[in-house]
């Protein structure tokens, strides 16, 4: 189990039930698997700069459930989850991110669109 996330490019949703048709929508343009968008390819470029993967042991100091994080994108999406022990300290820092970079990040745990990002001791 995990905490899972995704993070598109394209619509803004104006509530949670548009978002997760977006998502539904977004998914199944995207697979079979289609080539990433250009911001999709760069914001997990700058995900995979921000926690490398040592080559000894692929998930010591990543707070990710899976890898690589290439396969869990496709089209305009990125659609993954991370382990819960990391998600307080990284899940502020991958929706600011994502919200730099103009993409819209959907958290599917919570009952509204736009949470505050916050650190995780306040």
């Amino acid at each position: 189990m995990g905490y899972h996330f995704t993070v598109w490019d394209g619509e803004e949703p104006t509530s949670v039930e548009q978002a997760h048709a977006i998502f539904e929508r977004m998914y199944r343009a995207a697979h079979p698997r289609v080539e990433l968008t250009p911001a999709i390819r760069a914001f997990v470029g700058r995900l995979a700069r921000e926690w490398p993967d040592p080559p000894e042991d692929e998930f010591a100091g990543s707070p990710w459930k899976y890898l690589p994080l290439e396969k869990e994108a496709a089209g305009a999406l990125f659609d993954t989850a991370l382990t819960f022990g990391s998600a307080s300290t990284a899940v502020p820092r991958i929706a600011a991110l994502a919200e730099e970079m103009g993409l819209v990040w959907f958290d599917p745990q919570h009952p509204q669109i736009r949470l505050p990002i916050r650190a995780p001791w306040e």
